[in-house]
């Protein structure tokens, strides 16, 4: 039998269905402090002992908690708000330098931001352009 929370949503998944692309958030199968040694995690050690850490995690919980208990329809109607609300919203026109004013804007951009407007750029390029660009990413991703 499958147990599922308000939503609908497996409770087993819920957890990875919005979380897949964070790399800070762990499923209950993970175990992040495995290779904590290796990994040079007492560097950051004392950031996990702060308290705005805590008050962040535990915002966190909370919120992840009673977005499950919601009702589908009301998690739905909430939750869009309040991404409207937290979005960037589109680029403006450029002031001085376009590449300044985009860095400018993608610094507050929310992921789903970043993705629609960089794959449409990238779409909207000349394909010799493309190539370009893509040899430019590669290159950086590389080093």
């Amino acid at each position: 039998m499958i147990v599922q929370n308000a939503t609908g949503t497996d409770k087993a998944k819920w957890h990875k269905s919005d979380t897949s692309g964070s790399a800070s958030v762990h499923t209950t199968n993970e175990n992040p402090g495995a290779l904590a040694g290796a990994t040079g995690a007492h560097s950051t050690e004392q950031a996990f002992k702060s308290e705005r850490y805590s008050k962040r995690a535990e915002a966190t919980t909370s919120l992840c908690h009673a977005i499950a208990e919601c009702h589908r329809d009301d998690a739905v109607i909430i939750l869009d708000a309040a991404l409207a609300s937290l979005s960037m919203g589109s680029p403006m026109p450029v002031f001085l330098s376009a590449m300044d004013d985009a860095r400018w804007w993608a610094s507050y951009a929310s992921p789903a931001e970043l993705k629609a407007y960089a794959l449409a750029c990238f779409e909207a390029m000349a394909p010799k352009v493309q190539s370009a660009f893509l040899s430019h990413v590669q290159r950086r991703t590389a080093a």
